[in-house]
């Protein structure tokens, strides 16, 4: 009995839209089926590679062997860099929206990333290129890891996104840049993690010092994990709403300045230090404090007794004890309602399932 194949009568179009439903391998592999497919997955407009696993299934098996025997290699490759490598070369869409690459570490060090690029690029994929670039309707931008030519491709990149709304950066440790400016006046949140320049407890390393510069005139949610030896500054006062801060030193008096207007503040320090002078985001504007897991440390007493002595406008402070803490918990909260308050106003309260009697 004869089946008649009335899916490769369809018109292109409507096979890229079925392959883009199904990983990028799996959308390569179908050109083998006839000769009717044998360039359709050229065409596609996004591409996504995918590391290849340590664990070996029989269907991955069988996919990597036929993916082998499609470009020629005898044995199953253990990083998905030389599919990359050749899928690449064979692509012909004349516009690539968007390219995905996840490697691990199987990838051989001498793999061709400038010619991936290359190959991005010239199907306008934007990266770091000398000449002048627009991304007009982007509005939000994920930079995990990268490593960049230096600041001003930094800020060639930022400007060329003039709708941006959603920033999100993680640093990689040796990414060429030592300003890292973010000018963008659409900006209005903003996430940025630096923690591997350092790992905590380590000596500073010389030279490792940088900077963070932020001129986004409308930025309402902005989060910051970063090391002491860089420095960071807000221009233009932004009126944040939120503000998320993650720090194993004090940041400066500028800084916390540049706060003073923020509505919600969420601030983890893992030093005893404080400021030379009280931020005026504390003394004038805080209005409700919250603390949670709170053990009663000697340090942690000592930066609350900061924050209650220096909050003129407090009106509720919620803190939540920790509930494997092994200390006497009816000794902390008895301390912590004699703890001297500036606000005569405020409201201490206990979030916790315990009744402590006090």
């Amino acid at each position: 009995m004869e089946f008649e194949d009335r899916i490769s009568a369809l018109p292109d179009d409507l096979l890229l839209r079925i392959l883009l439903l199904v990983p990028t391998k799996d959308a390569v592999a179908t050109m083998i089926l006839s000769k009717r497919w044998r360039t359709i997955w050229t065409m596609l407009p996004l591409l996504k590679y995918t590391e290849i696993k340590d664990v070996v299934t029989h269907k991955t098996k069988s996919l990597g062997g036929l993916l082998g025997r499609l470009f020629r290699k005898s044995k199953r490759p253990r990083s998905i860099w030389w599919f990359l490598n050749e899928s690449l070369r064979l692509h012909k869409a004349p516009r690539l929206e968007r390219l995905d690459i996840e490697l691990g570490p199987h990838c051989p060090i001498d793999a061709n990333v400038g010619k991936w690029i290359a190959s991005a690029v010239d199907r306008r994929v934007y990266v770091d290129v000398s000449s002048p670039v627009c991304l007009p309707s982007l509005k939000r931008l994920e930079l995990v890891s990268v490593v960049y030519k230096d600041d001003d491709s930094v800020v060639r990149l930022l400007s060329s996104c003039p709708i941006l709304i959603y920033l999100y950066v993680v640093r990689h440790s040796q990414d060429n840049v030592t300003k890292f400016s973010v000018k963008v006046p659409s900006l209005v949140t903003f996430d940025y993690y630096n923690s591997e320049r350092k790992v905590l407890g380590e000596e500073d390393v010389e030279g490792s010092e940088g900077s963070l510069v932020i001129d986004s005139t409308i930025l309402k949610e902005f989060t910051i994990a970063d090391i002491p030896t860089n420095s960071c500054s807000i221009e233009n006062n932004p009126r944040l709403d939120k503000t998320r801060i993650y720090f194993c030193s004090y940041p400066d008096d500028k800084f916390m300045k540049s706060l003073s207007s923020v509505r919600y503040l969420d601030i983890s320090l893992s030093v005893e230090t404080q400021p030379d002078d009280v931020p005026l985001c504390l003394s004038t504007k805080l209005e409700i404090f919250e603390w949670k897991e709170y053990r009663g440390t000697g340090v942690e007493k000592q930066v609350i007794r900061y924050i209650l002595a220096n909050s003129k406008c407090l009106k509720r402070v919620g803190i939540s004890l920790k509930s494997t803490w092994k200390w006497n918990k009816k000794k902390i909260v008895k301390e912590l309602k004699f703890m001297y308050r500036i606000s005569t106003t405020s409201q201490l309260l206990f979030y916790t399932q315990l009744d402590f009697g006090v």
